[in-house]
């Protein structure tokens, strides 16, 4: 029995099959994105804007000059959807034929004509084949923007793998050890507060039986600030007949980063309130923006094995051990959740959680 979960975190760019080709962009100024490599004459175009009450935001076009891009022109090409440049002080889409492929090697968005101040984010994305592109718009308006993912009409899209955004069901979940501990909707996401610590440790989790049908779980976790002290969120596996626990933990200070170690931790604990072992001490991931936090865990071949990285594709092996080696049996549930040390506040918001 083989089952594995991914902690997959902030994303900016779905649709409804993988493209081909996709850049994000964010603008606050009158300018260019950053120049993309590109190799898609079937391209979609979307963005959202806040503030400015005036703009003009072109996709354009650049032939490949030695590696480099040569001079960008307006994407030359066949406007299917919307137009090119948008105007939409609050979002557009677009889809757009590419008919010179050879002026399409490099992309790049440009913002001008400005009224105001804001903020521009969007996203690029294209296909390399008719077939593809067919179902790659969101249709009737494209893709929007709604907090940390986009949303198709049906749908909300999370990480550069273009999964599908979905959240553990309250049914399933229990709380162990809460406390004063909340979890709470927002946007589309779920929020967990733990602000009840009374000691080192204190973890309030949820979690939920494992099952030998869901072999992947899929999941975005993006932290926030911690109120005081270093705190830690995390995520792990339990075992429920002796309530010992086997996590991998970041920790995090009171600017919403690591602390001042960089520090992830494996620990064994015989209780969410009792510490056994940290059996795993080590350097994390360099800082991140906006508290982006990708880990995995996985149970294997009688181990269970711990990973972390920063992009959610490539994956660095922290540290394994035998599944029975500090469990009696192995573990039956998973969980996540936050430690807050002595009466410290920390949250992170679950973006998406996805058994397969």
């Amino acid at each position: 029995m083989r089952r594995l979960l991914f902690f997959l975190s902030l994303a900016t760019a779905f649709a409804q099959s993988p493209p081909d080709c996709r850049f994000n962009f964010t603008l606050s100024a009158a300018g260019n994105s950053a120049a993309f490599p590109n190799s898609c004459p079937y391209l979609f175009f979307d963005y959202k804007s806040t503030g400015f009450s005036g703009l003009s935001l072109t996709l354009q076009g650049a032939p490949d000059s030695s590696g480099a891009p040569g001079a960008f022109v307006t994407l030359p090409g066949t406007v299917n959807i919307g137009s090119n440049p948008l105007t939409s002080t609050t979002g557009a889409y677009a889809q757009i034929t590419a008919t010179q492929t050879n002026l399409a090697a490099w992309l790049q968005v440009n913002l001008s004509g400005l009224t105001g101040s804001g903020q521009v984010t969007g996203l690029v994305w294209g296909y390399k084949n008719a077939a593809a592109a067919s179902g790659g718009g969101g249709g009737g308006g494209g893709l929007s923007v709604s907090g940390q993912y986009l949303y198709d009409g049906k749908n909300y899209y999370i990480g550069p793998n273009f999964q599908v955004a979905t959240l553990p069901s309250a049914a399933t979940y229990s709380w162990v050890n809460q406390g004063a501990a909340t979890e709470t909707p927002s946007g589309n996401g779920l929020i967990l507060v733990n602000s009840s610590g009374s000691g080192n440790p204190d973890w309030a989790l949820r979690n939920a039986a494992m099952s030998s049908a869901t072999t992947l779980t899929t999941a975005g976790l993006l932290t926030g600030a911690s109120a005081g002290g270093t705190n830690q969120v995390g995520v792990g596996f339990q075992e429920s007949a002796t309530g010992k626990l086997v996590l991998i933990a970041v920790g995090l200070a009171n600017n919403g980063n690591s602390g001042p170690s960089n520090f992830v931790q494996v620990y064994q604990m015989n209780s969410p309130t009792s510490f056994n072992a940290a059996v795993y001490n080590g350097p994390g991931l360099p800082e991140v923006v906006n508290g982006l936090r990708w880990f995995q865990i996985q149970l294997s071949g009688g181990n269970i094995i711990f990973r972390i990285s920063q992009d959610g594709i490539t994956f660095i092996n922290l540290y394994s051990q035998a599944q029975n080696a500090f469990f009696t049996v192995g573990p039956d549930h998973w969980f996540y959740g936050a430690n807050a040390q002595s009466s410290n506040t920390i949250a992170f918001d679950l973006l998406s959680w996805a058994a397969h």
